[in-house]
């Protein structure tokens, strides 16, 4: 599935991406190693972090943070939290693609992680070229 994905991913990411780094957050350590790899080889500047509570503190502090992929449920602190933290920053003009991902979709999910923020919202299995592609467009 990683192989067939990446031959038809965008290959060139536009330029505001290359000076930014995008954060992958799962509470699922296999889903963010595949997600870091695939999107790396599209040229992305990628973080990944298993622990919402340490992307709260990244989402909060880090400048060089320009786009979030984060699942919705988790541990401790939930994706819709890291939405909204990521939103604050956007609407400051600091941060680009919020991106909801999430293996037990609702359609009150769907609608609350855009209400919270998120530009785009994926469900697993994940198709990863899709990602990319949300990622490598403007916000």
């Amino acid at each position: 599935m990683i192989l067939e994905a990446m031959k038809n991913s965008p290959t060139t990411p536009p330029s505001n991406l290359l000076a930014h780094k995008t954060l992958i957050v799962d509470d699922e350590d296999k889903a963010v190693a595949e997600m870091v790899d695939f999107l790396r080889r599209r040229g992305l500047k990628i973080e990944g972090m298993s622990d919402p509570r340490s992307a709260l503190v990244a989402i909060s502090e880090d400048a060089s943070l320009g786009a979030i992929v984060t699942d919705l449920k988790m541990a401790h602190i939930d994706g819709y939290r890291l939405i909204e933290i990521a939103n604050e920053r956007r609407r400051k003009g600091h941060f680009g693609n919020i991106i909801a991902i999430t293996g037990h979709a609702t359609p009150s999910d769907e609608l609350r992680a855009f209400q919270c923020g998120a530009t785009h919202f994926f469900q697993k299995p994940l198709d990863l070229r899709a990602i990319a592609h949300a990622l490598m467009s403007s916000s």
